[in-house]
């Protein structure tokens, strides 16, 4: 047995709210103008392409973060390399 309520939003609003219940669950449905569901998909998917790049823009920086600290690391032990070698030479010159 399938009930169906309906219940408006107002009169200003292209949305209409469809309560109903098939077997004894209750389920809602939203009509919305054709032209105004383009319009919020449309909408969404702006949306989620937005974020998708705030989403790139901070995985490059990570790397670029990861790349930075890689090479400070390099430059460190290259330092830490010569001094090494010039105590190891002063020494052997003694």
């Amino acid at each position: 047995m399938i009930r169906q309520a309906v219940i408006s939003l107002g009169a200003a609003t292209p949305f209409r709210l469809f309560k109903s219940t098939t077997h004894g669950r209750e389920v809602s449905h939203v009509y919305v103008n054709p032209h105004i569901g383009g319009k919020l998909a449309s909408e969404r998917q702006r949306e989620i392409l937005a974020q998708a790049e705030r989403h790139h823009l901070a995985r490059q920086l990570a790397a670029v973060a990861r790349a930075s600290r890689r090479a400070a690391r390099a430059e460190r032990r290259l330092r830490l390399a010569v001094r090494r070698a010039v105590r190891l030479r002063a020494g052997l010159e003694q």
